[in-house]
C-alpha cells in the first residue's frame, strides 16, 4: 500500500468535487462503476458527465540500498465523459424482429461534446492549481515536480470512431513516504488531508483512521534511523547506533 498515492487520489478529488462542469461526479478510481467490461457506461440517467482519478504505473530508485521508503514518481490520470442512454438495434431471437433497445454508454463526440470536454480538462488544470483552494494547495503538498502533461483521448475499439472521452496524465514525482506520525509537519499537506478527512466524516474519516494505523507514534530515534534506510540491527549495531544484543552463553560464567 503506498500511502502518497492514496493521499494523492483523494485530495485531488476533493480539490475538484463541485468546481467543474462534472459537477460532484468525480469518483476515486471506480472506472468498474462507470465502465463494464465493453467499454459501456454502467449509468442509469439520461445523460451524465463524469471525471475519474486514479493513479497507475509507478517506479522507485532508491539512494539507499536497502531503502523501501524512497519517493515514487507516478501517472495520476483524471479520465472525464459524456453518459448517455443509447439506442441500438436489437434482434428478437424468437421471432427475428428487429426492434429498439436502450443502453447507456459513452456517444459518439460531436462538436458541442468536444467543447464540453475541452473545459472540463481546462477546469480540471485551472482547480489543481488554484491558489486560493486550501483543498488544491493540500494536492499539490504531495508531490516535488511535475515531468510531463499529456492530454490523451478515448476511440471505440469496435469502429475507430473517436468517442465523447477524453483522459489527462499527469508525471508525476511524489514526496517521500511518510513514516511516523511524530516527525511530520503539523501543517503539511498529509496531517492537513487526514484532518479534513475526519471533518467529512463517514467513509472519509474511516479512510483518515486506516492511514493513521499505518504510521506508528513514539518510536525512538534509532528507530527511526533503521527504518528509514532500511538497516538490519546488526548493520545499526556497526554504526554505533545502538548496541547489538549478545545471546551467545556467558563462557567466563561457566567456569
Amino acid at each position: 500500500m503506498s500511502l502518497m498515492r492514496i493521499a494523492l487520489r483523494t485530495a485531488a478529488v476533493l480539490a475538484l468535487k463541485g468546481r467543474t462542469q462534472a459537477g460532484d461526479t468525480v469518483l476515486d478510481s471506480e472506472l468498474g462503476t462507470v465502465v463494464d467490461v465493453d467499454g459501456r457506461l454502467l449509468l442509469d440517467s439520461d445523460k451524465k458527465r463524469f471525471i475519474v482519478v486514479y493513479t497507475d504505473d509507478g517506479r522507485t530508485v532508491p539512494e539507499e540500498a536497502k531503502a523501501l521508503h524512497e519517493a515514487e514518481k507516478v501517472e495520476l490520470k483524471f479520465e472525464y465523459g459524456i453518459a448517455a442512454n443509447l439506442t441500438f438495434k436489437e434482434r428478437d431471437p424468437d421471432t427475428g424482429e428487429e426492434f429498439d433497445a436502450v443502453a447507456p454508454g459513452i456517444p459518439f463526440t460531436s462538436r458541442s461534446a468536444e467543447l464540453y470536454l475541452d473545459l472540463v480538462g481546462f477546469q480540471i488544470l485551472k482547480v489543481l492549481r488554484d491558489p486560493d483552494s486550501e483543498l488544491s494547495d493540500i494536492f499539490r503538498d504531495f508531490y516535488t515536480s511535475i515531468e510531463k502533461i499529456e492530454r490523451r483521448r478515448r476511440g471505440s475499439e469496435r469502429t475507430g470512431e473517436r468517442v465523447a472521452a477524453q483522459q489527462i496524465v499527469l508525471t508525476l514525482n511524489l514526496e517521500e513516504e511518510p513514516q511516523s506520525l511524530d516527525i511530520l509537519d503539523k501543517e503539511c499537506g498529509f496531517i492537513r488531508l487526514l484532518n479534513v478527512l475526519d471533518e467529512l466524516g463517514g467513509d472519509d474519516q474511516t479512510i483518515a483512521e486506516l492511514i493513521r494505523n499505518q504510521l506508528p507514534s513514539g518510536l525512538t530515534d534509532d528507530e527511526k534511523t533503521q527504518e528509514l534506510l532500511g538497516l538490519t540491527d546488526a548493520a545499526l549495531g556497526a554504526l554505533g547506533l545502538h548496541e547489538i544484543q549478545d545471546d551467545s552463553p556467558d563462557l567466563a560464567g561457566a567456569e
